[in-house]
This record gives C-alpha cells, structure tokens and sequence, in this order.
C-alpha cells in the first residue's frame, strides 16, 4: 500500500486451495493423501481513502481485479478467468509518538526516543465476483511508523 494524503493505492494477491484429505491404512498406522480439488486466485488494484486519528488509522477501498478459478476433474480441469471487485476496510492501532525502547518487561528504557515499534489491524476483505467471498483477519506488525 502507499499513501498519498488521505489517497490510499493498494496491491493486491490473494491464493487459496481446496484440499480433500483421501486417507489410507495399514495394518498399523493411518496414512494420509491428499488432493487439491480446486485453486482460487486474484490479482488485484484498491483505490481508496485512510484517515489517522490519535495513534489509530481507518481505511476503505475498492477497485478491479482479475480472478482465476480451477476445478481439478479426474480427467478434464476446468479453467475459469473472470474480472471481480475487491474491497477492503481495515482498522490499525499503532505507535503515535516517539519513545525510547525499554528492555526487562518494558521497565529500562535505552536509547533515543524513535518510531520503532508494534501495530495490531483488523481486516474485512472481500470480492464481489462470479466466485464471491469474505474474509476477516487479524495481524500483527512491527517497524518504524511516521510520526502523526
């Protein structure tokens, strides 16, 4: 992602597969096979707008991707590309001011105050598409954020 005032332009990728688990045995122990039945994948470009305020940020986006479906037959694959409409909201909280790192469960601080630090952010995410979806996620972050 990159920032341009509140302008948020975004880069996309997101892969998926569908695996079946088709397990076996022996006389002892339980061997499992597995078999991908499907691959889903999209490509795509998110415009939107991000606002800061008081160490969290918020950010909404939509825009255009190109999708690519594969359904895995005995025989024949089933091949699908088709174009879709991601969007994206997204909520982090992060480091708003400069302090100095603290070792020894964050009771000795050393150094200079600096940006280095951690952000949390929660993530809906979806496509609007011949094959549609959603999704939320939860991540973790750590480096250096800009003064606000």
């Amino acid at each position: 992602s990159y920032q341009i005032k509140s302008n948020l332009i975004s880069v996309r990728y997101i892969g998926n597969i569908k695996i079946d688990e088709n397990g076996g045995s022996s006389a002892f122990v339980y061997i499992p096979s597995f078999h991908t039945r499907s691959t889903a994948e999209e490509f795509s470009i998110l415009y939107g707008y991000r606002t800061i305020s008081d160490g969290a940020a918020y950010s909404l986006s939509g825009g255009l991707s190109l999708n690519k479906y594969i359904v895995y037959g005995d025989n024949i694959d089933q091949r699908d590309n088709y174009l879709g409409f991601p969007f994206e909201a997204n909520f982090q909280l992060f480091k708003k001011r400069k302090s100095p790192l603290r070792i020894i469960y964050g009771l000795i601080p050393i150094g200079k105050p600096t940006a280095l630090g951690s952000g949390f952010i929660i993530k809906g995410f979806g496509n609007i598409s011949r094959n549609s979806y959603v999704g939320v996620g939860l991540g973790y972050g750590f480096g250096y954020f800009k003064k606000y």
